[in-house]
């Protein structure tokens, strides 16, 4: 039903509208989610692009379609990629909402994460220090995003003395 749509909406609107992105991006979710990474891959990266043509590159919904694609780099276990696509979402973001913004503070977790996966345990905790604080400042101590990202530092501590 999602192709479906989305061949409605081209003939609509033509390639290029943000709707059109919209729909590959959740088509690319579907597929990611099946793992079937190849496909996932095509639609999330079709995203990015026609969001930096319709909307260019310092647009909130360009970092997230930056965000998104880096997920398939990390399934692919392309650390280095994963965190150029999202030190690219993050920079996009601190541009326009600066830090202290909980979008923003999620990618920090995210670069924080992809650190994680790269063993570089110092960077990880750095970044997913910045999210907790940024967090806290703006939903308070008790918010969930900040148990997650406890369980974060959790992890690092784990898999830097074991």
């Amino acid at each position: 039903y999602q192709k479906k749509g989305l061949a409605i909406k081209k003939a609509l609107l033509g390639e290029n509208d943000p709707s059109i992105a919209v729909s590959h991006t959740h088509i690319g979710s579907i597929f990611y989610y099946q793992r079937n990474i190849d496909s996932a891959a095509y639609h999330l990266n079709r995203a990015l692009e026609i969001n930096i043509i319709a909307l260019g590159e310092s647009h909130p919904n360009t970092a997230k379609c930056y965000g998104n694609a880096s997920l398939m780099f990390s399934l692919k276990k392309d650390y280095e990629k994963a965190l150029e696509y999202n030190t690219k979402s993050l920079n996009i973001l601190k541009k326009i909402f600066g830090d202290n913004n909980p979008q923003t503070a999620q990618q920090y977790a995210n670069v924080g994460s992809t650190y994680l996966n790269m063993g570089k345990y110092e960077e990880a905790m750095e970044y997913i220090n910045k999210a907790i604080t940024i967090k806290k400042g703006i939903l308070g101590e008790e918010h969930p995003d900040i148990a997650v990202y406890y369980n974060n530092i959790g992890e690092i501590y784990y898999r830097m003395w074991r």
